[in-house]
């Protein structure tokens, strides 16, 4: 069947008219339509996208633990004595987060605890959490850190438990009694007897993870913004445990903000960036370096530089993140966090630490490429794209007197492990960000094309129409001659 052409002709202008609106439409507010529901899908609402990513992390994170062991114990005492340190690992995990006790609150905010889950991974690792591994003995060296500001029989009496009870620096165990099992020691039960008031460990034993795999409490109660009474505060943490200021440091080095890591608003302007981490009670702050891609995503680059652990020595507004003394640069004090064990952080191997903390020891290697710290995320809706973020722990050896183990001793920072978290979003995770941000501009070429088919339709439909009336459309140039 064959319509005619008057038929054809309003069919013509009746696609021309529907044509044109909708590509007008499209070009003129699409771009502000999707932006605008792409925005209200990222804030932590109980119903959007973001809420169901950050409640349950949908991937692994891959984490790379690295233990220090200590080679020469047997050299302590002589007089050039220097530790020497064997890196072993990596020890890799499969890490998840969860979120539990979840309440949105009246002011636009929501509380929360954070859960993580490890899992090791033998077929990725270097090794297995069966090696055997000798570290300075953490809880006689916290203990010691401890005694040596104590009365002088405190001091004695902790001198003749080590004697009795034939404690030495070192501790062998193997590595996942070091990290998960936990360390059962005397010395903890007689903490509580002497009423040390600055050696309260809450724990019956020792691990750098221990008790923490699955734990709803042990990272603490957050509340942060939700995002919906302001898109530049959305994952913006005000509260830890219920206050806005930690008791481990004084001044702004005390205050509560930044992000928790997970949710981040737009850092489109944003010259630098802060992550408030609860295992060092503080912010830890990236600044801007370029751009930077990854998984095919152009992204804000933040990096740490030399002011990341600075305690005054270079920029005086770092000072008060040394609550005891002014170290060389490089370290952060923990102690105060990590109830009162001489503990400090450090980049991977002292990397850009000041040169005493390496000289003091030996085996340490910085490297650039392996000990970075950097997060690539996607500038105009705030989204993660990659991020590779390591420390590592010390504890402070101290010359102690009265107390044989360490009355000899000189001051050292020492190395126990590095912990390197690394993040790349999988490949359909990416494509849906990559899609997310075409979206706008997809929209809106597709309103040109239509509105540019709509005006060859309206063209159609006059050519139709002059027909329709005997017209001749092209007689007029038929007699033009170029002979």
């Amino acid at each position: 069947m064959v319509c005619s052409q008057k038929v054809q002709k309003w069919t013509a202008f009746s696609l021309f008219g529907t044509f044109f609106v909708i590509g007008l439409w499209l070009v003129l507010f699409w771009a502000d339509v999707f932006n605008s529901y792409l925005r209200k899908q990222l804030i932590l609402g109980p119903d959007t996208y973001q809420y169901e990513y950050w409640k349950e992390t949908p991937f692994d994170i891959n984490t790379e633990i690295y233990l220090f062991n200590w080679t020469n114990k047997d050299e302590v005492g002589d007089r050039n004595f220097k530790p020497h340190f064997q890196q072993l690992g990596p020890y890799v995990l499969a890490e998840r987060h969860t979120r539990a006790n979840v309440v949105f609150n009246d002011n636009k905010t929501v509380s929360f605890n954070s859960i993580r889950n490890w899992h090791f991974l033998p077929e990725k690792s270097s090794g297995s959490l069966d090696d055997v591994v000798t570290i300075m003995d953490p809880i006689v060296l916290a203990m010691a850190n401890v005694a040596k500001d104590e009365h002088y029989i405190i001091r004695r009496a902790l001198h003749y438990f080590l004697v009795e009870y034939k404690k030495t620096l070192d501790e062998t165990k193997t590595a996942q009694v070091l990290l998960f099992d936990g360390i059962k020691d005397p010395i903890i039960d007689l903490s509580s007897r002497l009423k040390l008031k600055k050696f309260k460990i809450p724990y019956d034993k020792f691990g750098f993870f221990y008790n923490r795999n699955g734990s709803v409490y042990y990272d603490g109660n957050f509340t942060m913004w939700t995002g919906e009474s302001d898109v530049q505060k959305t994952g913006i943490v005000t509260e830890w445990n219920g206050a806005n200021h930690t008791k481990a440091y004084d001044g702004d080095c005390g205050d509560i903000d930044g992000t928790t890591g997970d949710v981040w608003y737009p850092v489109k302007d944003s010259s630098s960036i802060s992550i408030f981490v609860p295992d060092v009670c503080s912010l830890l702050t990236l600044e801007r370096q370029g751009s930077k891609s990854g998984n095919g995503i152009e992204g804000n680059l933040y990096v740490a530089t030399d002011k990341l652990l600075d305690n005054g020595k270079k920029y005086p507004e770092t000072a008060c993140f040394s609550p005891r003394e002014v170290l060389p640069s490089g370290v952060r004090d923990i102690s105060s966090c990590q109830y009162d064990a001489p503990a400090f952080i450090s980049l991977p191997h002292f990397y850009m630490a000041d040169d005493s903390y390496r000289k003091a020891v030996t085996g340490m290697n910085p490297d650039p490429e392996k000990h970075k710290i950097e997060l690539i995320i996607e500038p105009k809706y705030g989204l993660p794209v990659e991020a590779s973020v390591a420390f590592q722990v010390n504890f402070k050896l101290n010359p102690v007197k009265e107390i044989s183990l360490f009355d000899k001793l000189q001051e050292v920072m020492v190395p126990y492990l590095w912990i390197k978290v690394a993040i790349v979003i999988p490949d359909n995770y990416a494509f849906l960000i990559k899609a997310a941000l075409s979206a706008a501009a997809i929209g809106q070429w597709i309103g040109y094309s239509l509105i540019f088919i709509s005006l060859i339709l309206f063209l159609f439909g006059v050519y139709l129409e002059l027909q329709m009336r005997n017209i001749p459309v092209f007689g007029r140039f038929q007699k033009i001659s170029f002979s």
